[in-house]
């Protein structure tokens, strides 16, 4: 079942109950539903700033870790450039599972934590009641 991160507000547009004393029914209802549509476009902004954030956040944490490695990449293109393999032997240790996970990014097992969670979750999180009593 996916996870609901966003939910534009309100859903349904036109679901009221009209007074009793209402001259015009369909001046009402029009009014109703041109006021829940503002709403909800206030909503959908509030959203969309909040989604627009996240990619810009995703996008410069990507463009930081492709320049790293593309600095990575020059400096190993060099020395390898510069080695000669008819005077020196390989001087690197060999590959094991042990030592791949050695880099300059540590591992990160705190996914579900509160301080790594988004904010519309939190939001959704926090909305949301407390458990049942049992």
């Amino acid at each position: 079942m996916p996870l609901v991160k966003r939910t534009i507000e309100p859903r349904h547009l036109c679901h009221t109950v009209l007074p009793r004393n209402i001259k015009n029914e369909l001046e009402c209802v029009t009014n109703i539903s041109l006021a829940n549509v503002i709403r909800q476009l206030g909503s959908l902004s509030k959203y969309a700033e909040d989604l627009f954030g996240e990619l810009f956040n995703e996008a410069h944490t990507f463009s930081f870790r492709v320049n790293s490695l593309q600095e990575r990449v020059d400096l190993l293109s060099i020395s390898v450039t510069q080695l000669d393999p008819k005077e020196e032997e390989c001087s690197h240790p060999p590959i094991t599972p042990a030592n791949q996970t050695n880099g300059l990014y540590p591992l990160f097992n705190g996914t579900v934590t509160s301080e790594h969670r988004l904010q519309a979750i939190t939001e959704g999180h926090e909305a949301t009641p407390g458990p049942c009593g049992l």
